[in-house]
Protein backbone atom coordinates (compact mmCIF):
# COMPACT_ATOMS: atom_id res chain seq x y z
CA UNK A 1 0.00 0.00 0.00
CA UNK A 2 1.57 3.55 -1.26
CA UNK A 3 0.28 6.06 1.25
CA UNK A 4 -3.20 4.55 1.91
CA UNK A 5 -3.66 3.40 -2.28
CA UNK A 6 -3.91 -0.45 -2.79
CA UNK A 7 -3.05 -2.24 -5.52
CA UNK A 8 -7.15 -2.64 -5.66
CA UNK A 9 -7.71 1.34 -5.63
CA UNK A 10 -5.45 1.32 -8.85
CA UNK A 11 -7.67 -0.87 -10.92
CA UNK A 12 -10.42 0.74 -9.23
CA UNK A 13 -9.23 4.02 -10.44
CA UNK A 14 -8.41 2.15 -13.99
CA UNK A 15 -11.89 1.15 -14.03
CA UNK A 16 -13.32 4.27 -13.19
CA UNK A 17 -11.84 6.44 -15.79
CA UNK A 18 -12.45 3.82 -18.12
CA UNK A 19 -8.94 2.71 -19.52
CA UNK A 20 -9.79 -0.14 -21.87
CA UNK A 21 -9.82 -3.80 -20.48
CA UNK A 22 -6.98 -4.92 -22.70
CA UNK A 23 -4.61 -2.14 -21.33
CA UNK A 24 -5.68 -2.57 -18.27
CA UNK A 25 -4.48 -6.49 -18.75
CA UNK A 26 -1.28 -4.94 -19.66
CA UNK A 27 -0.72 -3.37 -17.00
CA UNK A 28 -1.27 -6.09 -14.80
CA UNK A 29 1.36 -8.04 -16.93
CA UNK A 30 3.63 -5.42 -16.44
CA UNK A 31 3.20 -4.84 -13.01
CA UNK A 32 3.92 -8.64 -12.66
CA UNK A 33 7.38 -8.54 -14.08
CA UNK A 34 8.01 -5.42 -12.76
CA UNK A 35 7.87 -7.11 -9.13
CA UNK A 36 9.54 -10.42 -10.02
CA UNK A 37 12.66 -8.21 -11.87
CA UNK A 38 12.86 -5.97 -8.38
CA UNK A 39 12.44 -8.99 -5.75
CA UNK A 40 14.93 -10.19 -7.58
CA UNK A 41 17.27 -7.07 -7.45
CA UNK A 42 16.20 -7.29 -3.60
CA UNK A 43 17.14 -10.89 -3.39
CA UNK A 44 20.95 -9.43 -4.52
CA UNK A 45 20.67 -7.11 -1.60
CA UNK A 46 19.58 -4.00 -3.12
CA UNK A 47 16.56 -1.54 -1.40
CA UNK A 48 13.86 -1.61 -3.73
CA UNK A 49 10.27 -0.09 -2.69
CA UNK A 50 7.63 -2.76 -4.06
CA UNK A 51 4.98 -0.79 -3.71
CA UNK A 52 5.84 1.89 -5.12
CA UNK A 53 6.51 -0.64 -8.28
CA UNK A 54 3.41 -2.44 -8.25
CA UNK A 55 1.11 0.98 -7.88
CA UNK A 56 3.06 2.88 -10.56
CA UNK A 57 3.14 -0.40 -13.07
CA UNK A 58 -0.69 -0.86 -12.56
CA UNK A 59 -1.11 3.23 -13.16
CA UNK A 60 1.68 3.73 -15.73
CA UNK A 61 -0.58 3.41 -18.90
CA UNK A 62 -3.92 5.85 -17.66
CA UNK A 63 -2.77 8.77 -19.53
CA UNK A 64 -4.33 6.65 -22.73
CA UNK A 65 -7.58 7.48 -21.76
CA UNK A 66 -6.59 11.18 -22.90
CA UNK A 67 -4.08 10.04 -25.87
CA UNK A 68 -2.83 7.04 -27.12
CA UNK A 69 0.50 8.71 -28.93
CA UNK A 70 3.61 9.32 -27.08
CA UNK A 71 2.67 11.96 -24.94
CA UNK A 72 0.48 9.79 -22.86
CA UNK A 73 2.81 9.67 -20.58
CA UNK A 74 2.85 12.82 -19.16
CA UNK A 75 -0.66 13.17 -19.48
CA UNK A 76 -0.71 10.32 -16.83
CA UNK A 77 1.62 12.32 -14.54
CA UNK A 78 -0.88 15.08 -14.92
CA UNK A 79 -3.63 12.11 -13.73
CA UNK A 80 -2.00 10.77 -10.95
CA UNK A 81 -1.41 14.11 -9.19
CA UNK A 82 -5.05 15.38 -9.84
CA UNK A 83 -5.94 11.65 -7.84
CA UNK A 84 -3.43 13.26 -5.05
CA UNK A 85 -0.79 10.19 -5.71
CA UNK A 86 2.86 10.60 -5.06
CA UNK A 87 5.50 12.08 -6.71
CA UNK A 88 7.30 8.25 -6.89
CA UNK A 89 3.68 7.14 -8.65
CA UNK A 90 3.28 10.21 -11.19
CA UNK A 91 6.73 9.92 -12.15
CA UNK A 92 7.05 6.22 -12.98
CA UNK A 93 3.90 7.32 -15.58
CA UNK A 94 5.99 10.24 -16.90
CA UNK A 95 9.19 8.76 -17.27
CA UNK A 96 8.22 5.34 -18.45
CA UNK A 97 8.20 5.93 -22.66
CA UNK A 98 11.03 7.76 -22.38
CA UNK A 99 9.93 10.87 -24.35
CA UNK A 100 11.01 14.08 -22.21
CA UNK A 101 11.53 12.42 -19.01
CA UNK A 102 13.88 9.49 -18.35
CA UNK A 103 13.60 7.13 -15.48
CA UNK A 104 16.01 8.09 -12.95
CA UNK A 105 15.00 5.93 -9.82
CA UNK A 106 15.50 2.58 -9.87
CA UNK A 107 11.77 1.75 -9.24
CA UNK A 108 11.02 4.07 -12.39
CA UNK A 109 14.04 1.69 -14.30
CA UNK A 110 12.00 -1.28 -13.39
CA UNK A 111 8.68 -0.12 -14.82
CA UNK A 112 10.16 1.49 -17.89
CA UNK A 113 11.98 -1.80 -18.53
CA UNK A 114 9.14 -4.16 -17.91
CA UNK A 115 6.58 -2.15 -19.88
CA UNK A 116 9.30 -2.45 -23.08
CA UNK A 117 9.37 -6.27 -22.56
CA UNK A 118 5.60 -6.63 -22.17
CA UNK A 119 3.95 -6.26 -25.55
CA UNK A 120 -0.09 -6.97 -24.65
CA UNK A 121 0.21 -9.32 -21.80
CA UNK A 122 3.42 -11.34 -23.78
CA UNK A 123 7.03 -11.48 -22.60
CA UNK A 124 9.98 -10.50 -25.31
CA UNK A 125 13.17 -9.14 -25.73
CA UNK A 126 13.78 -5.83 -26.14
CA UNK A 127 15.30 -6.33 -29.69
CA UNK A 128 11.80 -7.85 -30.64
CA UNK A 129 10.19 -5.05 -29.06
CA UNK A 130 12.09 -2.23 -30.94
CA UNK A 131 11.58 -4.46 -34.05
CA UNK A 132 8.04 -4.71 -34.10
CA UNK A 133 8.07 -0.46 -33.33
CA UNK A 134 10.31 0.02 -35.79
CA UNK A 135 8.06 -1.80 -38.54
CA UNK A 136 5.29 0.10 -37.40
CA UNK A 137 6.74 3.82 -37.32
CA UNK A 138 9.98 3.27 -38.95
CA UNK A 139 13.39 3.35 -37.97
CA UNK A 140 13.42 7.00 -36.26
CA UNK A 141 16.17 8.32 -34.12
CA UNK A 142 13.82 8.47 -31.03
CA UNK A 143 13.20 4.86 -31.51
CA UNK A 144 16.78 4.07 -31.72
CA UNK A 145 17.75 6.36 -28.80
CA UNK A 146 15.26 4.56 -26.96
CA UNK A 147 16.00 1.39 -27.60
CA UNK A 148 19.50 2.12 -26.17
CA UNK A 149 18.10 3.89 -23.10
CA UNK A 150 16.05 0.66 -22.54
CA UNK A 151 19.15 -1.82 -23.73
CA UNK A 152 21.54 0.24 -20.98
CA UNK A 153 18.47 -0.02 -18.29
CA UNK A 154 18.41 -3.78 -18.87
CA UNK A 155 22.34 -3.88 -17.93
CA UNK A 156 21.99 -1.86 -15.24
CA UNK A 157 19.29 -4.44 -13.81
CA UNK A 158 20.96 -7.42 -14.62
CA UNK A 159 24.02 -6.01 -12.94
CA UNK A 160 21.87 -5.17 -9.66
CA UNK A 161 20.51 -8.96 -9.89
CA UNK A 162 23.88 -10.59 -10.32
CA UNK A 163 25.02 -8.53 -7.29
Amino acid sequence: MVDGMSREEALALLQKLGLPEHIIEHSIAVAKKALEIAKQIQEAGHKINLEIIEIGAILHDVGRIKTHGIKHSAEGGKILREYGYPDAIARIAETHSLDDLWPETIEEKIVCYADKIVKGTQEMSVNDRFDIWMKRYGKSQILMDAKKIVLKIEEELFNLIAG
